[in-house]
């Protein structure tokens, strides 16, 4: 990606990072927020060389196929 001077870096976090979970234990949370905290930084690093760096947190979802049959 250097070489290139262009490339793109997406990790996958957690809404947990940011607040209480009830369904997710303490580790979870925190190797989130670590995630997060490691995505911000890497993303200063990366920017002079052209690199995206960035983190998604996806939320809890209820699908159809997750319902009580």
């Amino acid at each position: 990606m250097r070489a290139q001077r262009y490339g793109k870096i997406v990790n996958i976090a957690s809404v947990a990072a940011k607040r209480i979970s009830f369904n997710a234990g303490a580790s979870y949370t925190a190797s989130k927020a670590g995630l997060v905290a490691f995505t911000r930084h890497l993303a200063y690093e990366a920017a002079p060389h052209g690199i995206n760096v960035s983190a998604v947190g996806p939320a809890p979802s209820c699908a159809a196929w997750q319902e009580p049959r």
